[in-house]
């Protein structure tokens, strides 16, 4: 599985309805990865963490990022009325 569609595989898992925080060996045995490719899958994760697009909670768990989890813009980048 290529990067890219392991990121989507990710996500899709992780922002699902259903979804209960897991470790990433958890989210690996759920998309039938071997030991290899779930090396693969904690890199993946680790990306989108840096790019702010899951989270880790505590323990590791792998946490989607809400709404009010997102950073707050900051106050030069408001817009200004015309």
């Amino acid at each position: 599985m290529p990067p890219t569609d392991l990121q989507q595989a990710v996500l899709a898992i992780v922002r699902s309805s259903g979804y209960t925080p897991k470790k990433p060996k958890a989210i690996a045995r759920q998309l039938g990865l071997n030991q290899e490719k779930s090396q693969d899958l904690k890199r993946v994760i680790k990306k989108l963490v840096k790019q702010g697009l899951l989270q880790y909670g505590p323990n590791h768990f792998v946490l989607p990022v809400f709404e009010s989890d997102a950073a707050p813009m900051p106050a030069d980048a408001t817009t200004q009325d015309a």
